[in-house]
């Protein structure tokens, strides 16, 4: 590692694959006061992360938002350590084996990616017939391969390369895979609160 990466680390954002969330039209809604309250605690939370992270800013090699960006923090900004996508740390992995790529003990951020389908499309059939082809284990490794994302077929790494497998197997522990945090649906009030403190992370 670069010697002027010994004392820093990165800290990222990630702004896509979120899942969307739908409105409910159900009378059990919670009541404005209720998501008043709760935006208001998290509004305190946030504020008492921003404060920590500012206090410390120097520590902190980059912000990013997007695979270059988080790329960039490591090989040039001199983070040792952060936050990213998989693809992102196995590939940095492939060009240097020093960056290493693994799960955290307190688990991990995860989500699933779907398919979907017009309700008028003129050849359901080719369209289900294409879903299946890909969730076999055959073609979810071809999948990994060509364009680096996991796929979420079980046993799909076995299909893939080599150099793929290994890494697979190495981040993807049994234990790793027994302690997923799905990711959570964004609420109307949640997402402007944590744009603001993004902001001040950021800017100040």
């Amino acid at each position: 590692m670069p010697p002027r990466a010994k004392r820093r680390s990165a800290r990222i954002r990630d702004h896509g694959h979120r899942p969307l969330s739908g409105r409910h039209r159900r009378s059990s809604v919670q009541p404005y006061a209720g998501c008043l309250q709760i935006r208001r605690g998290r509004a305190r939370r946030l504020g008492a992360i921003t404060q920590w992270i500012l206090e410390r800013k120097e520590n902190f090699g980059a912000f990013w938002n997007n695979a270059t960006e988080a790329s960039s923090a490591f090989t040039e900004a001199g983070a040792i350590i952060g936050q990213t996508w998989d693809t992102t740390g196995l590939l940095l992995n492939r060009d240097n084996p020093d960056f290493l790529y693994r799960a955290p003990e307190e688990g991990i951020i995860t989500w699933l990616d779907s398919f979907g389908m017009l309700k008028q499309s003129e050849n359901p059939e080719q369209a289900v017939a294409f879903m299946n082809f890909m969730l076999k284990p055959e073609t979810g490794g071809m999948f990994s391969n060509n364009t680096g994302y996991n796929s979420a077929v079980a046993g799909a790494a076995e299909f893939a390369s080599d150099e793929y497998k290994k890494q697979f197997n190495e981040v993807y522990t049994a234990e790793a895979l027994g302690n997923m945090w799905w990711w959570q649906a964004d609420t109307p009030f949640f997402a402007p609160v944590c744009n603001e403190f993004v902001e001040i992370m950021t800017n100040t």
